[in-house]
């Protein structure tokens, strides 16, 4: 199934994404009770970053870029629409 395809509820301490997303993915963030925390890789080739996120309140995420990496794509069903001029 779709993991980014549907809501979650605020109810997990941590999170950890094993692929990169184009992104920041809000439902996932959306997911962390407040002090709740997600790794994830944001972005697209050739350098994309490796964050924490952290839920700081109910409305409120601290991200701090960790690293540049590069891994593969979370498999998604549809691709999100890219700039063009």
């Amino acid at each position: 199934a779709d993991a980014l395809a549907r809501d979650y509820e605020s109810a997990y301490e941590i999170v950890a994404v094993t692929g990169s997303v184009p992104a920041a993915e809000r439902r996932l963030e959306r997911a962390l009770v407040v002090g709740g925390r997600m790794f994830a890789v944001i972005g697209s080739g050739p350098a994309m970053e490796a964050c924490l996120v952290t839920r700081t309140g109910e409305d409120s995420w601290l991200r701090e870029p960790l690293f540049e990496t590069q891994i593969g794509s979370l498999v998604l069903p549809s691709a999100p629409s890219r700039f063009r001029f």
